[in-house]
Parts: C-alpha cells; structure tokens; sequence
C-alpha cells in the first residue's frame, strides 16, 4: 500500500515554504519504522502565492535517501526562459521529473503540459504492455502509449510547435517579462493605498493582497 503525507509549510515571513529538515526527518523516522520513501513533490511557483521551495535543499534530501524528486512548475516554470530568473531553479538537477504548463506564461492554447524525466526509461518500463496487437516493429521512434497509463494521446505537441515558431525564443521572453512588469506595477499602486498590504514575493504576473484587519471600509448606500 502505498500512502500519501502532506508535509506542513514553515512561515518565513509572509511566505510560507516547504522545510527541507523537517522532510530529512520524516523520512529518516519512515526509514525507521520499515517504509520505503518514495517521492517527493517539491513546487516551483505554487498556485495560490507563486513561492518556490529551496529545490537545492530539497534535493540533497531526497539524493541522499534515493527518493524520487519531481518538480511541480506548472505556472513559474515557463519564465526560466529568461536568463535573469533562473537562478530560481537553484539545484534542479537534483529532479529525476520536472513539469510546467505551456498553456499559461508560454501562450499556449489550454490544455498543454510539459513533461521531463532524467530518465524515462523508468517511465516507459513501468507503463510497458507487450500485447500482441500493440506490437510494432519500428525502430528509432519513441512510443508514447508507455509514457502514461492511457494507451493514446492527444497531439498537443504540435500547438506548441506551431507556437514557438510563430513567436520565437527572444518574443516569448518578453511576454514574460511583461508580464511581470504589469504586476511590479500593480504591486505599487496597492502600496500606495493604506488600506491594503502585499502578502506575497511578487516575482512573476500573481499578486496577492488583503485589506488590512484594522481598516473599515466606507458603506455603501
């Protein structure tokens, strides 16, 4: 039986991020009691706040127990395209799988999700059915019926193919970059208004605020 542990965030501040110690503990206690520690799920700009886990920290973890480290970077992942916000992907190499959503900062049309293994030979092994009619005898071409438990796919490649060559590399980038300009801009009008405060790294297009405990709204009539 396989079973599934949600690890508490630690609060740094007005953010709220995974503790690398406390996840060598877990696991370390897991260890001790028989169980075989198998994945973690570390996240690169989470949905509700866009906060990054210390993926270097992590990493070392999850190499030093053989845990498999897979990278959640469905909206953040997009914007290492741009050279000055990859240093956010500190000890990526750590990940044996990594996946972002191109249908979000890569401007393309929903449903499109990136996947990348360090190797995908264990993927493909574990999703392997050797029937008879599913044999083929082709050389060379990847079967990606053994990359999911579905047997056929979608050709959601192709959208993103056609997407990359109609905008390119440098004009993807500054969409990106637009984006997070619109947002610094945003995050200083609300810091401008006394009724309100930031309550996230505003780092990419997401901007969470709240209206301050002590502040009273005027009433409508």
């Amino acid at each position: 039986m396989i079973r599934y542990r949600e690890l508490p965030t630690e609060r740094v501040g007005h953010k709220r991020v995974f503790n690398a110690k406390l996840l060598c503990e877990v696991i370390a206690r897991d260890v001790s009691l028989g169980l075989i520690p198998l994945i973690c799920i570390a996240t690169m700009g989470t949905t509700s706040t866009c906060e990054f886990d210390d993926i270097d920290a992590i990493g070392r973890v999850c190499k030093q127990y053989n845990v498999w480290l897979h990278l959640d970077a469905a909206y953040a992942g997009t914007a290492l395209l741009c050279p000055e916000y990859r240093y956010l992907a500190n000890g990526v190499e750590f990940a044996d799988s990594f996946c972002f959503n191109g249908n979000k900062l890569l401007r393309v049309h929903f449903d499109c999700s990136i996947m990348w293994f360090a190797d995908h030979r264990v993927i493909t092994k574990a999703f392997d059915e050797e029937v008879t009619y599913l044999r083929s005898d082709v050389q060379g071409m990847p079967e990606y019926r053994k990359w999911s438990i579905s047997l056929a796919r979608r050709f959601r490649a192709l959208k993103l193919w056609f997407t990359l060559r109609a905008y390119g590399l440098e004009e993807l980038r500054n969409y990106i970059r637009q984006h997070v300009a619109m947002a610094n801009a945003f995050k200083h009008l609300v810091s401008l208004d006394e009724r309100f405060e930031i309550c996230n790294d505003v780092r990419f297009g997401l901007v969470c605020f709240r209206l301050k405990v002590r502040c009273v709204l005027p009433q409508t009539s």
